[in-house]
């Protein structure tokens, strides 16, 4: 029995103290409690290793339960004693000098262990030191720096951490000491804090040769904003090779913004590109390009198209949904009819920001495009609606449900699901068209909630895929707008060489001279990268090929919803509308000239034409542009959020 134990001992210590090498060896981002269970692991072998020791010793005590009491107890004694001389005493298995030594060998590795690994866990008290030196050594990779530690941050960093790994630097500026929880969550990540401000951080790494990456998502606009000046002020961004800024803003103006840029912006040598991000409408867009709610529409006797949606629940991202749905349904041939459920009062927040919009009346705008919005508020989503929605709910198309809470919105969409399929069970007209419910469940895993009960309802709003690094901005679309007009430009002059005429390549700061030929750029090269997303998807290569009706008309549709929410529709007066359809019936020459010269005031793009209407050259183009490698580069950033993939 006693050959056994000993045995089992030496066994089981061995096996435990693998275990522990194993574990911290495995972990690719040590965090303090990682090399405390470590040493944990390392104390427990130790404990094994003595037992037998203690066990078989002279007995000092009457009675068997005493002295086993006595022999686990002073083994735990001598486990918490390995860094003493005494912790190396031999222990002598009667017998056998081969399980001696193993015995001392394995002792000797377990004290090694436990003396690493408890000097490990105290460097991590001096990591300030330490992350510079890691730094340092890491300056021809990417610095992501983070001015401070939320929410929103982590969740940017695990997507870092998920793209690069280790190669990567990933920094969080902190002005006093940070918690123990948040450090824990900052060292998994695999982040390091600067006790620093963002420009001295700038200044640190002016030397460095890869790029800098500032993602400042602080408390609310005027914060993100007091940062971002700071950054400039300070006069540190000059020194740097590339920096890029990913600004957070929700409710300041993009002139604003585009006028902070061009006035910080235009005395800089440095490659600095200012990216100012609107979260939500990043989500909303993210929203709509995996699953269009114009997929579903009622067609009326006129014709039209009639999207018929229900928004319950109102906060910013529901705001975002409404301001991006409005302006795509106001493309000719459609018409919206939007029901929107308020717990509270945010009718006046909505109008302050859609000033434009008639609420709670049918408004008729020009080009038959028409909406009409039934917005109410006080309504308890958790009790039966009232009979004012009843009609609503059994003839939407397209329902979106925010109520700040996921198990509320899955509630709340199963229950308008149920609702909206008893409708179509019954037979009528409106109910017989398809629908679809998006819920946002930022906190729910889809795949918990995939039963066949539930295929009429979508999830999204997943916060790892809102805020991680890749963000779809303005500057983004430029660079790919730029390559787009590039290559445009190229074509243009060799078609015109091969009918021996002459033509020049219009520069960029030509052919974008105005706020309108901007965006319409913007629009155009947003509309060519969701169809080289459906191309890739559907073909693999996309040479060649061109979209179908649907996939073309979503295309367009998003093109159209950059026109609108950034500009505005503006509605013409008559004699205006008269100039341009004169214009128009045209064409060609001075018809031309003054229909460009009314679209600039109109807002009202030419190309923006019912798919039916279309000459048959361009159904079966591919937005007249051959996608060469540099355009497919540009347009493929973010395409895997465009295609459901991240």
């Amino acid at each position: 029995m006693e050959s056994i134990i000993w045995h089992m001992a030496l066994i089981i210590g061995s096996a435990v103290f693998l275990i522990g090498v194993i574990y911290l060896i495995s972990r690719k981002k040590r965090t303090r409690t990682d090399y405390i269970k470590a040493v944990a692991i390392e104390l427990l072998a130790s404990w094994f290793l003595w037992l037998p020791h203690e066990l078989y010793k002279e007995v000092t005590v009457d009675g068997r339960f005493l002295h086993i009491l006595e022999s686990v107890l002073t083994a735990v004694i001598r486990t918490f004693n390995v860094f003493s001389i005494e912790a190396y005493e031999k222990v002598i298995y009667p017998g056998s000098e081969e399980l001696t030594s193993a015995f001392a060998i394995v002792r000797v590795l377990v004290s090694i262990s436990v003396a690493l690994f408890s000097f490990g866990w105290i460097m991590t008290f001096f990591d300030g030191p330490l992350q510079r030196i890691k730094l340092f050594f890491n300056r021809n990779e990417p610095t992501f720096v983070f001015p401070e530690f939320n929410e929103k941050t982590a969740s940017i960093a695990r997507s870092v951490d998920r793209d690069f790994g280790n190669k990567a630097n990933i920094v969080f500026l902190a002005h006093e000491e940070v918690p123990e929880s948040s450090k824990s969550e900052i060292e998994e990540i695999g982040g390091m804090v600067m006790k620093t401000s963002l420009p001295l951080m700038i200044h640190n790494l002016v030397k460095h040769s890869g790029e800098i990456n500032v993602y400042i998502f602080g408390r609310d606009d005027e914060d993100n904003l007091k940062q971002l000046e700071d950054a400039f002020d300070e006069g540190m961004v000059d020194k740097c090779r590339k920096i890029h800024f990913f600004v957070e803003l929700t409710e300041t103006p993009w002139a604003l913004c585009d006028d902070y840029v061009s006035r910080k912006l235009g005395d800089h040598d440095a490659d600095v590109v200012v990216n100012f991000v609107r979260t939500e409408e990043n989500a909303v867009y993210h929203i709509l390009w995996r699953h269009s709610f114009l997929k579903h529409v009622h067609i009326e006797r006129d014709g039209m198209k009639k999207a018929e949606v229900l928004i319950a629940g109102v906060n910013a991202r529901s705001i975002e949904m409404i301001r991006t749905i409005l302006p795509l349904t106001q493309m000719p041939g459609y018409s919206l009819s939007l029901t929107v459920l308020d717990e509270g009062e945010n009718l006046a927040k909505l109008q302050a920001q859609m000033p434009s919009i008639v609420f709670n009346k049918p408004y008729r705008h020009w080009g038959d495009a028409v909406y009409s919005i039934t917005y109410l508020e006080n309504v308890a989503l958790d009790e039966v609606l009232p009979d004012s929605v009843s009609e609503a709910i059994s003839s939407f198309t397209y329902a979106y449900v925010n109520t700040g809470d996921d198990i509320r919105n899955v509630t709340l969409a199963i229950r308008l699901d149920h609702e909206r399929q008893r409708a179509a069970v019954s037979e009528e007209a409106d109910a017989a068209v398809g629908y679809e419910i998006m819920v946002d469940a930022s906190r729910i895993e889809e795949k918990m909630l995939k039963r066949d009960s539930l295929r009429h309802i979508l999830f999204s709003g997943n916060f790892e895929k809102v805020y991680s690094r890749e963000f779809s901005s303005m500057s983004e679309f430029e660079t790919a707008s730029i390559a787009v007009h590039e290559q445009r430009q190229k074509e243009k002059v060799a078609k015109a060489e091969e009918k021996g005429e002459t033509a020049r390549e219009t520069p960029w700061q030509d052919y974008c001279n105005s706020e309108y030929s901007r965006r319409s750029v913007y629009a155009r090269t947003l509309s060519l990268r969701y169809k080289l997303a459906v191309l890739r998807k559907e073909y693999g290569d996309p040479e060649g090929k061109h979209l179908k009706d649907q996939d073309w008309q979503i295309a367009e549709h998003m093109r159209w919803d950059i026109y609108t929410r950034i500009i505005g529709y503006i509605d013409p007066d008559e004699t205006m509308k008269r100039l341009f359809r004169e214009a128009m019936e045209k064409g060609e020459g001075q018809g031309k000239k003054l229909a460009k010269a009314l679209r600039n005031k109109t807002y009202v793009h030419e190309d923006l034409v019912s798919y039916d209407l279309l000459p048959e050259s361009e159904k079966d183009g591919n937005d007249e542009i051959t996608i060469t490698e540099k355009v497919r580069k540009q347009l493929e950033t973010n395409l895997d959020l465009f295609e459901g993939k991240n």
